[in-house]
């Protein structure tokens, strides 16, 4: 958090494997400021799984504002299943991980504004805009929140999303995706000090939205253990149980 301007920016420091003594580690011989320092300083590296997993466990983002870069390295550990902590990378998949942390360099450069309520916004009009996604390795939710201004208009910020590796169908995987909202939302509204007016969830998935709100239909156990409990989450966060408040959105 960025005090004087009101800012968040990722919480990510130079790039440093140098091993911790009584919790500092030494400094860089030369600062880490460019993509070809990051190249110099890893050719000559003994790059393991560990240090891989270090690094993505250096983004600390428990709201998931920097979720697309946190997601992105949790993919490229995928391949490292299996593989010893302290044995180094193939040279494809240290090549691969030398080009993500490159990018490491201009992650201070990003930034978010902090406040999500702006200074003429009506607190009354709070609304919580949940989307969720998926595809065949991965499922995403984010909650936007808007407020209407004093000139007719409507704010919309990004609050919080949260991102899951699947391995299913696409349309399962879109159903995981809905819980996930489903969760994340539940979570959100009980920690907002402004309760919102409305709720809106959405999916591109018809599928995966017929198995949340029709409960006519016989599905399978994986199916059905996820989507009753989306309709129960959903049904916690909006108060009400008189239909599914989940849209389809192309």
């Amino acid at each position: 958090w960025k005090p004087k301007s009101d800012r968040l920016n990722p919480s990510l420091t130079e790039l440093n494997f140098n091993p911790k003594r009584r919790g500092v580690k030494k400094p860089n011989s030369v600062p880490i400021v460019t993509k070809d320092d990051v190249r110099k300083l890893l050719s000559g590296l003994k790059f393991c799984r560990k240090d891989a997993l270090g690094r993505t466990a250096e983004l600390y983002d428990p709201c998931g504002i920097w979720e697309p870069i946190r997601f992105q390295l949790k993919v490229r550990l995928v391949p490292l299943n299996g593989l010893d902590w302290d044995d180094e990378l193939p040279p494809d998949l240290k090549e691969m991980w030398v080009e993500t942390l490159t990018h490491f360099v201009d992650f201070p450069q990003l930034y978010v504004e902090r406040t999500v309520v702006p200074e003429n916004a009506n607190l009354d009009t709070l609304r919580f805009i949940c989307l969720s996604d998926a595809a065949e390795k991965a499922a995403g939710a984010a909650i936007y929140v808007g407020f209407e201004l004093s000139d007719g208009t409507f704010s919309c910020q990004l609050i919080a999303s949260k991102s899951r590796l699947v391995s299913g169908t696409v349309p399962r995987n879109e159903l995981c995706a809905i819980l996930l909202i489903a969760e994340l939302t539940y979570i959100v509204k009980n920690a907002s000090p402004i309760k919102p007016k409305e709720i809106l969830y959405a999916s591109d998935s018809s599928i995966a939205i017929a198995w949340c709100t029709n409960e006519n239909i016989k599905l399978k156990q994986f199916v059905l253990n996820r989507a009753e409990s989306t309709r129960r989450l959903i049904e916690w966060t909006v108060n009400h149980a008189d239909y599914v408040p989940l849209y389809h959105i192309p």
